[in-house]
């Protein structure tokens, strides 16, 4: 990594958690790190800052939270490198995180060591992308009528999970994973798990 001093700004409403991140920063040399815990404080960072070389951005903060607010953000800072963090680590989240033109997407049950190589490959120019998460939403089963939820939810029935669980991985509620649930069985034409399951397999 160049010498030049590196402008790091973490945004994220926890301040538990950007101090968190502040300290895993401080393994990378020669860097300045400033905070925002919400959008109006990011745009004021940028617009008072020179340069700012990296944004840690939290999805789930106030002001973002969806694909409109992070391509705003991505439009006023266009010579920084966004890396949208959050524990909605859904492929729905990441692609859309994605194509609004953020240079990366951590999860937050992401380790320390994965972190940094995620920020360093930022660095050297590439783009850092989940590769399992959006393999998992390739291989899913589609079906003409299901939105890009409940094709994730019906892969998720696949592989056993629970509404509980499903509600964990996705950052739902799990009356809203019931909801979605319901949504499926009635487009797929199925009344359980084990009929979704064995339509699927019908399907690969």
């Amino acid at each position: 990594m160049s010498n030049t001093r590196l402008n790091f700004l973490i945004a994220d409403d926890h301040a538990l958690f950007r101090e968190g991140i502040a300290l895993v920063l401080q393994k990378l040399d020669n860097i300045r790190i400033d905070h925002a815990c919400n959008a109006k404080e990011i745009i004021t960072r940028v617009e008072q800052t020179p340069v700012i070389d990296v944004l840690l951005l939290d999805y789930n903060m106030p002001g973002v939270s969806c694909q409109e607010n992070v391509q705003h953000i991505c439009t006023v800072a266009p010579l920084t490198a966004i890396i949208v963090m959050s524990a909605d680590d859904s492929p729905s989240t990441i692609e859309s995180c994605l194509n609004v033109g953020v240079n990366g997407f951590i999860s937050k049950a992401f380790s320390s060591h994965d972190m940094l190589e995620a920020i360093k490959l930022v660095l050297s120019g590439e783009r850092y992308v989940p590769d399992m998460k959006l393999c998992r939403s390739a291989t899913a089963p589609t079906h003409p009528e299901i939105t890009a939820r409940q094709r994730e939810i019906w892969q998720y029935i696949i592989d056993g999970d629970s509404n509980k669980v499903i509600a964990h991985h996705l950052a739902l509620s799990e009356n809203t994973v019931k909801q979605h649930v319901s949504a499926l069985f009635r487009h797929l034409g199925v009344h359980s798990r084990t009929q979704a399951i064995r339509l699927a397999q019908s399907k690969f």
